[in-house]
């Protein structure tokens, strides 16, 4: 993903939904479902943080998508 995009006066859905655009939705379909497997906590995040790395989203973008699809608070 870009790296230049300003994400302070957006919203989760419009950075989740750049996430899409970015990754295709067959892709983000499988992220989506591999992330909702887990309960929230620390060491969920930084596994999860380093994946979507590896794939180009990082940044408000990664951490919004595990805000919304990681399962519970965060232990």
């Amino acid at each position: 993903m870009k790296t230049t995009i300003d994400y302070s006066d957006k919203t989760e859905r419009e950075a989740i939904s750049d996430v899409l655009f970015y990754i295709g939705f067959n892709h983000f379909k499988k992220v989506v479902r591999e992330i909702s497997k887990y309960t929230d906590n620390e060491e969920t995040r930084k596994s999860f943080m380093i994946g979507l790395e590896f794939a180009g989203v990082e940044g408000y973008p990664a951490k919004a998508m595990l805000n919304r699809y990681l399962k519970g608070e965060i232990k």
